[in-house]
């Protein structure tokens, strides 16, 4: 899978995506949304988004800074039988990620695709069913949910004159726990995350390390 600084580790966390990044754009649009506590409702009702900007990722062996581009329509849709407490989020988006030198604003690679993330189900875990290794040393605070989510579509990985250096396509099914931390509301801690199946091909990327290898 090609490692994105937007969507790594919990879509719902950065979701909250905010995302996945999910993402920052999530976070901007959801303050306009409006919110239900119906059951089987949506929280936020499907929500367009744009959002443009400059991000630095870190790279511990190349100096980089990334451009990106996302743009979709997310929701969190009430898990009945939670009274308000779990969210099925939805994000269903295009992006592109431009790498460049920061030195020379060079370009060294793109990242760029489409992509529906999905929580498809969410069931209450007793707080007793936990395992001690994934309670934190704070403690629980409840009600704890399993997700089971996926991630459809696909992405490339191109270098500066467009050429595909690396794709992935098909689908990821992914596991979570999660403690909802009872404020009716989307977001939370997550306890634990898993990849569950890979379906298609999906080749394990670093982004950073190709960027370093790219620039010499």
């Amino acid at each position: 899978m090609i490692s994105s600084p937007f969507k790594r580790g919990s879509m719902r966390a950065v979701g909250a995506l905010a995302t996945t990044l999910t993402m920052v754009a999530m976070a901007a649009t959801a303050a306009g949304a409006a919110a239900s506590a119906k059951e089987g409702a949506y929280y936020t009702p499907p929500t367009p988004y744009h959002n443009v900007g400059n991000f630095d990722p870190g790279c511990r062996n190349v100096d980089v800074k990334i451009h990106y581009d996302y743009e979709g329509v997310y929701s969190d849709k009430n898990v009945a039988g939670s009274h308000g407490q779990a969210f099925l989020h939805k994000d269903d988006f295009d992006f592109t990620e431009t790498w460049k030198l920061k030195s020379s604003g060079e370009v060294l690679l793109t990242i760029g695709g489409s992509l529906v993330y999905e929580e498809i189900s969410a069931k209450r875990v007793a707080k007793s069913d936990v395992p001690n290794r994934f309670i934190p040393k704070k403690g629980l605070v409840g009600p704890i949910y399993r997700f089971t989510a996926s991630e459809t579509g696909r992405q490339a990985v191109r270098d500066a004159d467009g050429k595909v250096l690396v794709a992935n396509y098909g689908k990821v099914v992914f596991k979570q726990l999660f403690d909802t931390m009872g404020d009716s509301k989307p977001g939370g801690r997550e306890l634990s995350f898993r990849v569950a199946k890979v379906i298609g091909p999906h080749p394990n990327i670093n982004p950073c390390q190709l960027s370093a290898q790219i620039a010499g």
